[in-house]
This record gives structure tokens, sequence and C-alpha cells, in this order.
């Protein structure tokens, strides 16, 4: 008896309770992420933070986002509709990065993004070379997987 596989993404089927576990605390964590900007005050006295029953529809609200975008971004066959779920939840994730810099005063704006910058350029150059190593091995492997002729 040939059984069907049910499985419509690159991964196992072995790995995808795995995948649920990713998908519910990376939903945790943005929902979270999103709510504690909710809470951010600005003041006299400086940046509070103040729960309030917005936070929680924020939060409720984050998780009814992410856990589909996760959960396209982890088990959808459709590499445009993955394409589109990860650059929504960049998106958030960047606009929740630069958030908070709308409290910095304007003369301190231009120093702030050197230093981004700086990361950004230090944080690719060590991308670049993990995907670099990444392929190296990829390569070894297949050659050590290959018989050779001979």
């Amino acid at each position: 008896m040939n059984k069907g596989t049910t499985n419509t993404h690159f991964f196992g089927n072995d790995d995808r309770p795995v995948f649920r576990i990713i998908i519910y605390c990376l939903s945790l964590a943005f929902s979270v992420l999103v709510a504690s900007l909710e809470t951010v005050r600005h003041d006299a006295a400086g940046l509070s933070f103040e729960l309030s029953w917005r936070t929680l529809v924020v939060f409720v609200l984050g998780v009814l986002f992410f856990v589909p975008c996760f959960k396209v971004i982890f088990q959808s066959a459709n590499r445009k509709s993955r394409v589109i779920a990860l650059a929504s939840v960049c998106a958030v994730g960047v606009a929740a990065f630069l958030y908070p810099l709308r409290y910095v005063p304007l003369e301190k704006h231009g120093e702030i993004f050197i230093g981004l910058a700086i990361a950004t350029v230090l944080l690719s150059g060590i991308g670049i070379a993990l995907l670099s190593i990444n392929r190296f091995l990829n390569r070894d492997a297949e050659a050590v997987e290959t018989p050779t002729k001979g």
C-alpha cells in the first residue's frame, strides 16, 4: 500500500511538531513586542510604561496577525505567500525597532543612524560569512556522498 504524504512544504513530516512550537513561540514574542510598544508613554519626566486595556487588545490583535503569518512562513508551499508573510513580519520588526526613535531629539538622530549603519554592515558581513561556510560545507558533503568514477 502506497501511503501519500500530506507534506506540502520542503520540511519533513517529522518536523511539524517542532514548527508548531516555533510558530506559537515566535507569535507570542512578536505580540509581546507590539503590546510593549503600546505601553510606552512620553511625558515631561521621560519615557514610562503604562499598562492598560489597550495593551491587551494590541496583544490579541498581534496574536491574530502573527500566528497566520508564521504558519504561512513555515508551512506554506506557495513561495509568493511565504515572501509576503515574511516581508510583513520584517516590516513590523523594523517599525517596532524604529518606533522609539520618535522620542529621541533630532540632533541625536545622526549619531544613532551612524551606529545602526555600522551594526548593519557588521551583521551583514557575519551573515555573508555564515552563508559562505554553509555553501562550502554543503559542497563538501555532496562531494563525499557522490561516488567518484575511477
